[in-house]
């Protein structure tokens, strides 16, 4: 998590960790991909690569969203929500699309 390989920040949220540290971990490991060094698009397919294999419940969801909210990741927030509201408009306009065929 804390090591200069990007790709291994995004990868150490595969880590078995207690379920109390999880959305800790991953909050972390978004702070970390979202101000580093990297160009945009990497740090794009970083953090898409967190999220995808978060496996996050309804709860643990709701518990990364407001700690997203807090210090020191309320700066990360705008990134994320982008992100994450994307996908969503892409998969409705999917939807959207295949109801129409």
């Amino acid at each position: 998590m804390e090591g200069s390989q990007w790709l291994g920040v995004a990868l150490s949220t595969l880590m078995k960790v207690e379920r109390g540290r999880r959305v800790e971990m991953l909050a972390r490991a978004l702070e970390r991909l979202a101000t580093c060094a990297e160009n945009p698009w990497r740090k794009l397919l970083l953090c898409d690569c967190v999220l995808a294999h978060a496996a996050l419940d309804e709860r643990l969801h709701e518990q990364l969203e407001t700690l997203l909210e807090t210090e020191p990741y309320k700066r990360i927030r705008p990134m994320f929500s982008t992100w994450y509201d994307e996908d969503i408009k892409k998969s409705r306009g999917e939807g959207l699309e295949m109801g129409r065929k």
